[in-house]
């Protein structure tokens, strides 16, 4: 059932898969309100879908079979992570492999009030503390 007097939703996530060394997370926290997302990336150093893997000859020896190289384990393995991976330099990419795997900032406030699929970032448009300038989120 619908609770129409809530005003927000608080979600958090770890990854889990063995994405990076030690199987460290990547711990973020969200507020979700009709008008704007605001996300909080606790280990913003981390990439947020696995760490990249270099093609040497040794990480060909741990093999590729799970599709150790390129990394980003947090994507399971497709043709659509093949080409965004291999194209990442080209400048029609970028924005799509910075979407789906770059390092992200430590904070993130969208504007997601229009469109349906539309999410507008929009740090430097307004103030994201909380009313009156206080630094409680």
């Amino acid at each position: 059932m619908l609770d129409s007097t809530r005003k927000n939703i608080l979600t958090g996530r770890e990854r889990h898969t063995h994405a990076r060394p030690d199987n460290v997370g990547y711990p973020a926290r969200a507020i979700r309100t009709h008008d704007f997302l605001y996300i909080l990336n606790m280990k913003s150093e981390r990439w947020p879908v696995g760490d990249p893997v270099d093609d040497t000859p040794a990480n060909r020896k741990l093999g590729n079979s799970k599709g150790y190289i390129p990394g980003y384990h947090d994507i399971d393995g497709s043709p659509t992570k093949t080409f965004i991976l291999e194209n990442k330099d080209k400048n029609e990419m970028k924005e799509y492999f910075n979407f789906s795997y770059a390092k992200r900032d430590a904070e993130q406030l969208y504007n997601i009030s229009g469109y349906f699929g539309e999410a507008d970032p929009c740090f430097g448009d307004i103030d994201p503390l909380a009313e009156n300038g206080s630094k409680n989120r």
